[in-house]
C-alpha cells in the first residue's frame, strides 16, 4: 500500500509539471497568435483612436471652459475699471456661433 501511495505522489508531481509545461505552450502560442492577428491589429487600432478622440474632446471642452471663464473675468475687470455695471447675464450667442462647423470640400480638378 505505501509502494502505491509513493507512485501516486510522483505520478501527481510529474503530472502537474506536465500540465505547468503544456498550460504555458499554450499561453505563448495564444499570445503569439494574437500578436500577429490583422484583426487584433484593426481592434487595437480602432480602441486608440478612440481613446484618443476622447482625451482630444475632453481637453477642447476643458478649453473652452477656461476660454469662456477668462474672458469672464477679463470682462468683469474691465467693466469695473471702466466704471460700469456688471452684466446680470450673457448676451445670445450669434447665429453664426449656433450652427455646427461644417468641413470644407475642395473638389478635385
Amino acid at each position: 500500500m505505501t509502494r502505491w501511495a509513493e507512485l501516486g505522489r510522483a505520478e501527481e508531481a510529474l503530472s502537474r509539471q506536465l500540465a505547468q509545461t503544456a498550460l504555458n505552450q499554450v499561453a505563448e502560442s495564444a499570445v503569439d497568435e494574437l500578436a500577429e492577428s490583422p484583426r487584433i491589429h484593426v481592434l487595437i487600432q480602432g480602441f486608440v483612436q478612440e481613446q484618443s478622440l476622447s482625451l482630444t474632446d475632453a481637453t477642447i471642452e476643458e478649453m473652452r471652459e477656461r476660454t469662456v471663464t477668462a474672458d469672464i473675468r477679463l470682462e468683469r475687470y474691465l467693466r469695473s475699471r471702466l466704471g460700469r455695471q456688471s452684466r446680470e447675464s450673457l448676451p445670445a450667442p450669434t447665429s453664426t456661433v449656433d450652427k455646427p462647423t461644417q468641413p470644407e470640400t475642395k473638389g478635385r480638378g
